[in-house]
């Protein structure tokens, strides 16, 4: 394999509203910027498009349709579509920005996020742990030929995936923007009190350690203990004296645990974990099978199950330095 070049230094973002509408029946509109370490931008009007891929490959076009497609400068690429493979694909792309080059993009016109999960998958999952995310992945298990049909038979498959290989992964593929993996649970709702805070603290321990595998020298973790600051109740008392103590969260300086990154020049501390991340996605299928998981306790029935190409809803953060929104459905607006 060839040697692959250092990779650039990671992409920053800028939003900008440009229009606000007051209606409730407009989008609002605003510019989107991906600047990179080079100075080169790449701006986006907003709303707009987002084309999903499965292994390098946007359904139904060809790697020399893709960059023709006018207006569609964002590809979001999920790596568990990668894991069928002992050794990802972009691993073996030569290049400064190895997703790129696998879809046949050029860095200079388009856009490349990346999410551990297919945020357009919404099929039951066995429940993560503390050092395992669970991912799904299709190898091909068998095939049959008669004189008029070629027939091939996709089998789906679950795979553990530890945080840590995520990470690997994403430094390997260099993509512009990155989503954190969340603890969402893919088991039938309603979910737990105790489930709900365990989701939580899974979610904040993967998005430290992405942010601090490629933050630019911050000093600060996240203390896990305080993580009911981001999470302080319902009630409006409650929600007022998390937001309160929510300036402390993270405030914690070690310069001799040698998990933590060392100090930065100007030796700033972080107060918020929203200063480690560029931004956040919502996602809604989650969201919707908790909502008919309580409309069937209200009626007595049980509501049919999502298609599995359904947007899911999980909220995922993005990382500081690699940035934006990621898509689930193909083509669907940002």
């Amino acid at each position: 394999m060839a040697a692959r070049p250092v990779a650039t230094s990671p992409a920053k973002i800028r939003f900008e509203v440009t229009k606000s509408i007051s209606s409730d029946k407009f989008s609002r509109l605003a510019t989107f910027e991906l600047v990179r370490d080079n100075g080169d931008t790449l701006a986006l009007r907003t709303p707009n498009l987002m084309a999903p891929s499965s292994r390098g490959v946007v359904p139904h076009l060809s790697s020399d349709q893709l960059p023709r497609v006018p207006g569609l400068t964002w590809v979001h690429a999920p790596f568990e579509s990668y894991l069928q493979d002992k050794t990802p694909l972009p691993a073996l792309c030569p290049d400064t920005h190895p997703l790129h080059q696998l879809m046949g993009l050029s860095p200079t016109s388009h856009i490349v996020s990346i999410s551990l999960r297919d945020p357009s998958s919404v099929n039951e999952m066995p429940a993560n742990t503390n050092d395992f995310i669970q991912a799904m992945h299709s190898r091909l298990s068998q095939g049959t030929q008669s004189q008029y049909i070629v027939s091939w038979y996709d089998m789906t498959r679950n795979g553990q995936v530890r945080p840590l290989d995520y990470i690997s992964f994403v430094s390997e593929s260099n993509p512009d923007i990155v989503v954190a993996p969340a603890d969402t649970p893919f088991t039938p709702p309603p979910y737990s009190q105790k489930r709900i805070e365990k989701s939580i603290s899974r979610s904040l321990t993967w998005l430290i350690q992405l942010a601090n595998a490629f933050a630019r020298g911050l000093t600060e973790s996240l203390d896990l203990s305080d993580w009911q600051k981001l999470n302080p109740g319902r009630s409006a008392s409650e929600r007022k004296q998390g937001n309160d103590d929510g300036a402390l969260v993270g405030a914690k300086l070690s310069a001799t645990d040698p998990n933590l990154p060392s100090i930065t020049a100007s030796g700033r501390v972080i107060e918020r974990l929203d200063e480690t991340i560029a931004g956040y996605v919502l996602e809604l299928a989650p969201i919707q099978s908790e909502l008919r998981a309580q409309l069937g306790k209200q009626t007595g029935t049980s509501p049919p199950p999502l298609p599995t190409t359904a947007p899911s809803a999980r909220v995922h953060a993005f990382d500081l330095n690699t940035p934006t929104l990621a898509a689930p459905d193909p083509l669907e607006s940002i």
